[in-house]
């Protein structure tokens, strides 16, 4: 498939209460156009 493409769409909901608490980080982040999946920390 010469010349083809993908757009994917990506959309990252708000942390809930729990999530807050424990200091929660996004494993996502927006560079541009583009989307990056971060490493977790452990």
């Amino acid at each position: 498939m010469a010349g083809a493409s993908v757009k994917v769409a990506v959309r990252v909901r708000p942390f809930n209460s729990r999530e807050l608490g424990r200091n929660a980080k996004s494993v996502i982040q927006m560079q541009g156009n583009s989307t990056c999946k971060r490493e977790r920390e452990r």
